[in-house]
C-alpha cells in the first residue's frame, strides 16, 4: 500500500512530532532513536512551536522546517528531515547546532549554563562513508578514542537508503527500527497493523496523516513543499549534469596537452635511443672500414721496411761468402750488421 503523504516529507513530519500535543509521539520517537545515548529514558518534553509555520510555507518553499524541544534537563533537541542532497549536510547540521548551543544563554550569563545540544538528522540519502544506517558523532580525544571531552555536542546521521539495505524484513527487532519501518510512505496494511500493535505512539502517526489528507489547506501545502523539492533535485541534478560535461570537455584538453608533452618527451626519449644504436652500428662499421685501410696502409710500411731489412742482410751475406778465406770471423763481424754466430753460419753452410 502506498500512503497518499509521505511522512517523512518535512512540513508532515512537523505536523506529526513537532506541534503541541504531539508530545506522546515524540518522546515515543526519541526513545527509540536516542536510546543509546539516553541516560535514561525521556518522560517529560517541551515541543517549541513555530507559529510562522504556514506563512514561512507560501513565503519560501524551501524554508527549513525542523522540530526543536528541550528536556526536563534543559537539554536542546533538534529534528530535520532532508530528502535532498545538497552536499553541505555536514556544515549545516554544525551551523544550526552552534546556533542553537550559543542562542540558549544570554549575554553575561555563566557558560555553566550552556545546555548539552543533540541534532537528527534523517537523511533519504547516502551521505556518510561509514557502514552503519545510524552515526552518532561526540568530541572525543584523537589518539585517546575512549575519552570524551564532553557531552555537550551530539549529533545523529540516518540514512534511510542504508537503513533499507541493512534492516530489511528484520525491522522488528527494535524500538528504532519499527518506527524508521513505520514512517515510509511505501507500507502494507498488515505491516502497518503489526508496527502499531508494537509501537501503540504509532496510531497517532497515522490518524495524523489521515486527517492532512483530508484537509485542503493542508494538502495545498504539501504539495508545494513537494514541488519544490522535485524542482530541487532537478536543479541539482542539471547543475551535476552540466559539471560533468563541462569536466569531461575540461580534461579532454588537459588530456590532449598532456598528451602532446608526454609524448613529446618520449619521442625524444625513443629518438636518442635509437640514435645511440644506430650511431653505434654506423661507427662500428665506419670503425671497421677505417681499420682496414689503416691496416693496409701501416701494413704496406711495415712490409716495405721489414723487405728493405731483408734486402740488405742478404747482400752483406753474399759478400761475406767472397771474403771467408780472406778474413777471420771476427774482423768479418766488424765490417758487416751481422753478429758472430752468424758469421759462423755462414761460414758452415758455405766452406
Amino acid at each position: 500500500m502506498m500512503r497518499k503523504l509521505n511522512p517523512r516529507n518535512d512540513f508532515i513530519f512537523k505536523k506529526i512530532f513537532g506541534e503541541p500535543g504531539r508530545e506522546r509521539e515524540l518522546m515515543a520517537f526519541l526513545n527509540a532513536i536516542l536510546h543509546n545515548t539516553l541516560s535514561a529514558p525521556i518522560t517529560s518534553i517541551l515541543i517549541i512551536e513555530h507559529k510562522e509555520l504556514s506563512q514561512q510555507l507560501f513565503d519560501d518553499k524551501l524554508g527549513i522546517i525542523d522540530i526543536r524541544a528541550t528536556l526536563e534537563d534543559a537539554t536542546i533537541i533538534n529534528i530535520e528531515v532532508q530528502l535532498i542532497n545538497q552536499y553541505n549536510m555536514e556544515k549545516r547540521t554544525l551551523f544550526y547546532w552552534s546556533k542553537l548551543y550559543s542562542s540558549s544563554i544570554k549575554k553575561g550569563e555563566n557558560y555553566k549554563l550552556l545546555p548539552r545540544v543533540i541534532t537528527i538528522n534523517i537523511l533519504d540519502f547516502n551521505f556518510l562513508g561509514t557502514k552503519s544506517y545510524h552515526s552518532t558523532f561526540h568530541l572525543w580525544e584523537d589518539t585517546e578514542k575512549d575519552y570524551k571531552l564532553t557531552d555537550i555536542l551530539e549529533l545523529h546521521f540516518i540514512e534511510y537508503p542504508k537503513f533499507k539495505n541493512q534492516v530489511g524484513e528484520n525491522y522488528k527487532q527494535l524500538s528504532k527500527t519499527r518506527w524508521l519501518k513505520g514512517l515510509e510512505q511505501n507500507i502494507d496494511q498488515t505491516t502497518l497493523e503489526e508496527l502499531i500493535n508494537l509501537e501503540p505512539a504509532m496510531e497517532y502517526v497515522q490518524k495524523t496523516l489521515d486527517y492532512i489528507g483530508s484537509d485542503p489547506e493542508m494538502i495545498s501545502l504539501y504539495e508545494a513543499r513537494e514541488k519544490a523539492r522535485l524542482d530541487n533535485i532537478n536543479m541539482i541534478d542539471s547543475a551535476i549534469e552540466e559539471g560533468k560535461i563541462e569536466g569531461i570537455k575540461e580534461g579532454i584538453k588537459k588530456g590532449k596537452i598532456e598528451g602532446i608533452k608526454e609524448g613529446k618527451i618520449e619521442g625524444i626519449k625513443e629518438g636518442i635511443k635509437k640514435g645511440k644504436i644506430e650511431g653505434i652500428k654506423e661507427g662500428k662499421i665506419e670503425g671497421i672500414k677505417e681499420g682496414k685501410i689503416e691496416g693496409i696502409k701501416e701494413g704496406k710500411i711495415e712490409g716495405i721496411k721489414e723487405g728493405k731489412i731483408e734486402g740488405i742482410k742478404e747482400g752483406q751475406v753474399n759478400l761475406i761468402i767472397g771474403l771467408l778465406d780472406i778474413l777471420d770471423d771476427e774482423t768479418l763481424a766488424l765490417k758487416s750488421d751481422l753478429s758472430i754466430e752468424e758469421i759462423k753460419d755462414i761460414r758452415k753452410k758455405f766452406s
